[in-house]
């Protein structure tokens, strides 16, 4: 077979957006996928660093596609420009013939062309496939925290929530109180201090995702419609600041699994002493 690699435009995108549905999004409607990979694309982000490059024939049809994205990462001080790859996937009667390697031999040869230190895969999905390709796993261990005891722990009158929940916290230690700061969400004021946040945690890991204002965008743009559109359940605080004497000095970020209705805690930032 004849195939060729090419940056697919327009209506052309749709086979990547069925193959990421048909792949690991199933569970998802279809119509609400569609939508929220084409709100995604026309951000800021979506446009200048999301491309879509796909394996194609001589008559033009793809046979393999991912979506390659344009990152700036940290590591051990130095800035490095990163390809990263997501929703990697082979046409299923067309498998174990060689294209997906090959696929990912232009792809590395295009990033080297292109100026790009690194290449890091976004997968959970057979990582010997990928390691046999020169890619190494990453350790992501999962984090898990009782919630249970938080029913007996004292309340704190300074802290509060927009939903009908209460906020629970232990006294500190040293003074048997509770400190000031309300909890409450996460408002477009608020950006410049949780960027400033995310920032400072940033600075003290060995590897670091930068992110600049229409990255920023398009994130939280993700993670709103993900849990308004897909997740299986719905709380009022996903994306949490708390405020203390009218600064913000924590953030935290959560939502509901679509796939299983777990919570995770996605991200967090705290100041100095907060």
């Amino acid at each position: 077979m004849n195939l060729h690699l090419t940056f697919l435009e327009g209506d052309a995108r749709q086979f990547a957006v069925d193959r990421s549905h048909e792949e690991w999004n199933a569970s998802r409607p279809y119509d609400a996928h569609c939508r929220f990979w084409q709100e995604l694309l026309a951000t800021p982000c979506g446009r200048k660093r999301w491309r879509i490059p796909a394996m194609v024939g001589d008559a033009g049809e793809p046979v393999a596609s991912m979506a390659l994205f344009d990152l700036a990462f940290v590591l051990e001080g130095r800035k490095i420009r990163v390809g990263g790859i997501a929703s990697f996937a082979v046409l299923k009667n067309l498998r174990k013939s060689g294209i997906g390697k090959r696929f990912m031999d232009e792809i590395h040869a295009l990033l080297k062309n292109e100026g790009y230190d690194a290449a890091l895969l976004f997968s959970a999905i057979d990582p010997a496939y990928y390691e046999r390709l020169g890619y190494k796993a990453f350790s992501t261990p999962l984090m898990e925290a009782s919630l249970g005891a938080l029913k007996d722990a004292p309340r704190c009158g300074a802290g509060s929530f927009s939903g009908a929940s209460a906020l629970a916290c232990a006294p500190m230690a040293d003074e048997g109180v509770c400190p000031t700061a309300t909890i409450r969400p996460y408002a477009e004021e608020d950006f410049p201090a949780v960027r400033e946040l995310y920032n400072l945690q940033m600075a003290s890991q060995r590897l670091a995702l930068l992110r600049d204002d229409d990255y920023w965008e398009m994130d939280a743009l993700r993670s709103r419609l993900t849990e308004e559109w897909f997740a299986k359940r719905t709380h009022p605080w996903t994306f949490l600041v708390a405020d203390r004497d009218g600064q913000v000095c924590a953030y935290l970020r959560s939502g509901f699994s679509d796939k299983d209705g777990a919570l995770i805690i996605a991200e967090y930032g705290f100041e100095a002493g907060a």
